[in-house]
């Protein structure tokens, strides 16, 4: 009997890889590859590979990963089941990386070209990655690159004990060719022993040989390769980093009299166990430019206020704290945090969310500065669920976007935008939308277009039961996005932008059929949500229900017919 280490089955036999040893070509027999037991290689019960297996076991016993919670991962073409290890160790950032995944999950990074700051990682894997890039010596260099000082880089890579020499012939080229030379399909090379010397070359070389960790009894158990390495490696101190030296602004002494070219608007309320590891994540920003911190503390019950005013006497002139008796409601506060923002650019992010990259702000300013046909930037984000990284969670759209794409106010992630400070006066039809930040997405459509910046670090997005949108169940987030419609309806058709309106009403309309589909829906009562629209644009402007009369009607009518 055999036994999954991943799962925890007994198991009788381990599955072949693709017909096993029987299989491989006569010339990858002689080579003999060390990797992949191809004769053991999949668990009939959850179908992990030995890769898994074996990487598993040799993280656990070596104990390179114990006690370090809070890790920043960079993971190349990453294996579900480590990922679920992995992510048992309460990483706080940790990036899943595949140049070619369709899945919504990965960022498409390049490893040979890593969009990210140098020292930013504490730990990179990439299991069985380096046989198929173009340029593995350059990966190796970008590894090297974005580990921190003691960060540690794990690289399975298969290799040829009877070559001397790597072995790539660029004619190679087709599926089948690649098969009986490579081994694989999609490999571009067999390696040889000179593998060792050419990571050494941009690594230091932690290697351990699998004898020197385990009893042998355990490639019986868990049917791995005895022979393959532990591939470990450290960051090597290279004699020309480029490391970009940018002034730390918390260090830097305070010029009172310059203007902020950044203005970071904060939104608060209630945010007690978030406040100071949001506003310390922009304290942390190195730049060369000035900015600000501009807060709005809504008037919450909790210690908000008082960890924000600690933070402004601990430093003095960068913290403009707005507070405010009684509660006036998130979008009021919006619109006086934003319109108190001095800045050339704003960049946002509420009160229980944070920066990750100490160079967020200095990278979205100087593409804002080098591209004046861009409006917006934003960037990827990690979400945390009470506490722990959720790796399913899928933020807003990761691409670039036309202005036309942002006047239909396509979702993008509001904690890590910078803007250009272009609207002066936001609409007063914004207050009756479920989310502003929608809103003020068409709104800069007007402007230019937006950029999607793969070279910052996931900002991270705290999921937890008072968030504004996170946990609520689909039937109010639906209604959210059916106020915000609406209310862009009324905006356009105010502004006589006939396009704009009509695309914003077929917007409502489809959102009242998708509630109506749902089995909360029936509970809904779509005029106690005009009347509550209604309610809170009196005094700012004159709400007009009739058009979301019509669409009940209608959309009533064809449900019953």
């Amino acid at each position: 009997m055999y036994q999954c280490n991943i799962c925890g089955a007994d198991v009788k036999k381990f599955f072949p890889y693709k017909g096993g040893t029987s299989a491989l070509s006569e010339l990858q027999r002689k080579l003999d590859v060390i990797g992949s037991d191809v004769d053991n290689f999949g668990c009939p019960s959850c179908g992990c590979h030995d890769r898994e297996r074996h990487l598993k076991l040799y993280i656990e016993k070596t104990g390179i990963l114990k006690g370090k919670e809070g890790m920043r991962i960079l993971h190349f073409a990453p294996e579900k089941n480590i990922i679920n290890f992995l992510v048992e160790l309460n990483p706080e950032i940790y990036i899943l990386a595949d140049l070619y995944s369709i899945d919504p999950r990965f960022e498409k990074i390049d490893i040979e070209e890593i969009p990210y700051s140098d020292r930013t990682f504490d730990l990179v894997i990439a299991n069985h990655v380096l046989e198929h890039v173009n340029q593995p010596s350059k990966a190796m260099a970008e590894i090297n690159r974005v580990l921190v000082d003691d960060g540690i880089a794990i690289l399975q890579t298969p290799f040829s004990q009877f070559l001397e020499r790597t072995f790539e012939d660029k004619s190679i080229k087709t599926p089948e060719q690649r098969l009986f030379f490579y081994g694989q399909e999609d490999h571009v090379r067999t390696f040889g022993l000179d593998l060792f010397s050419e990571m050494s070359n941009y690594l230091i070389n932690k290697v351990k040989q699998h004898a020197d960790i385990f009893d042998s009894d355990l490639v019986s158990n868990y049917g791995v390769n005895e022979l393959e390495p532990f591939f470990l490696f450290g960051k090597k101190s290279l004699e020309l980093e480029s490391v970009l030296d940018l002034p730390n602004k918390i260090e830097q002494e305070l010029v009172s009299n310059l203007e902020p070219q950044v203005s970071i608007c904060c939104i608060t309320f209630n945010h007690e166990k978030f406040i100071e590891k949001t506003i310390i994540s922009f304290l942390m920003q190195k730049t060369t430019i000035p900015f600000e911190i501009v807060v709005g503390e809504d008037g919450g019950c909790d210690k908000t206020r008082v960890i924000i005013e600690r933070l402004n006497l601990q430093f003095p002139g960068l913290i403009r704290l707005l507070p405010n008796e009684p509660n006036m409601g998130m979008h009021l506060n919006l619109i006086r945090t934003l319109n108190a923002c001095k800045g050339k650019y704003i960049a946002i992010c509420e009160g229980d969310d944070y920066w990750t990259d100490s160079q967020k702000l200095q990278k979205q300013w100087l593409y804002l500065e080098a591209h004046p046909e861009c409006v917006v930037t934003h960037s990827g984000v990690q979400g945390v669920r009470d506490g722990r990284v959720d790796i399913n969670y899928v933020g807003g759209i990761k691409q670039d976007l036309t202005s036309v794409q942002l006047l239909t106010s396509t979702p993008i992630n509001t904690l890590t935008v910078m803007f250009r400070n272009v609207l002066l006066d936001l609409p007063p039809e914004i207050i009756t939308s479920g989310a502003g930040d929608l809103f003020i997405w068409s709104l800069l459509g007007h402007y230019g277009s937006c950029h999607y910046c793969t070279d910052i670090l996931p900002s991270v997005y705290n999921i937890h039961d008072g968030g504004v949108h996170s946990k609520k169940p689909m039937v109010e987030k639906i209604l959210m996005r059916l106020k915000t419609n609406y209310s862009l309806y009324m905006y356009y058709v105010r502004n006589k932008s006939p396009v704009l309106s009509d695309y914003f009403l077929a917007c409502a309309e489809s959102d009242v059929k998708l509630i109506k589909r749902l089995p909360e829906g029936g509970a809904v009562t779509f005029a106690d949500i005009a009347n509550h629209m209604a309610a809170i644009a009196e005094g700012h402007f004159d709400f007009d229900s009739s058009a979301l009369s019509k669409i009940l009607t209608k959309v009533d009518n064809e449900c019953s017919a």
